[in-house]
């Protein structure tokens, strides 16, 4: 029968939560193209991570899913152009 250590599942589970908030608000804060952690460890980040990474900012800040913007949702927004200025 597996065996499984519900505290070191949860300790794990902090750590990937913590390393992912912190990585996040540092690139949020700096930009992508400076900060490096979690799963964005390579020097260059492709189009597709830069979206990835843009998504999980707007997710754990609680942003408009659209514009990047805070204030309202995307049900709201008329916003032409997203918070770094490329249009939407």
């Amino acid at each position: 029968m597996y065996s499984f250590d519900s505290h070191f599942l949860v300790a794990s589970l902090l750590f990937f939560f913590t390393e992912r908030d912190e990585t996040l608000r540092y690139m949020f804060k700096f930009g992508h193209s400076i900060v490096r952690g979690w799963k964005y460890t390579q020097l260059t980040v492709s189009r597709e991570e830069e979206r990835d990474i843009e998504m999980n900012i707007r997710e754990l800040f609680d942003l408009c899913r659209k514009c990047g913007r805070s204030g309202h949702f995307i049900g709201q927004c008329d916003f032409q152009f997203d918070r770094n200025g490329s249009p939407i």
